[in-house]
């Protein structure tokens, strides 16, 4: 990969284990940040997710092979899209004064086509 490439796994994978790990351990104070109600049962859970994706992003990073990361694109497509379909169903429970709503939609759309690009074009070798 690219110096570029795996700065952005990095960064996003930084900044998912920070943003995990404030709601796993203070969910009530990441949910004023949260673009949707959260309890604090919820905001656990979606810190535990956000670690498990921040420690996938920055082991994307260390790998440096997209070979061996293959696995990855297929599954952040799905994943995009199944969160789309979510998101669609269910607009109106996101505030979208907020930026963090944006912030969500943005990297949706991002997963979305990080995965289905590397996804689509591994297949053609």
């Amino acid at each position: 990969m690219s110096p570029p490439i795996r700065a952005i796994w990095f960064v996003s994978g930084l900044t998912l284990l920070l943003s995990g790990t404030y709601l796993l351990v203070a969910p009530m104070g990441a949910a004023a940040l949260w673009p949707w109600p959260l309890t604090p049962l919820t905001g656990r859970a979606a810190g535990a997710w956000l670690i498990g994706f921040g420690v996938l992003s920055a082991h994307a990073g260390l790998e440096n092979d997209l070979a061996r990361l293959y696995p990855i694109f297929p599954a952040l497509t799905v994943l995009a899209l199944l969160h789309g379909m979510v998101l669609i169903r269910f607009h109106a429970e996101l505030d979208w004064t907020r930026p963090s709503a944006w912030v969500y939609a943005l990297v949706l759309a991002g997963w979305l086509a990080i995965g289905l690009y590397n996804w689509l074009s591994m297949q053609k070798q």
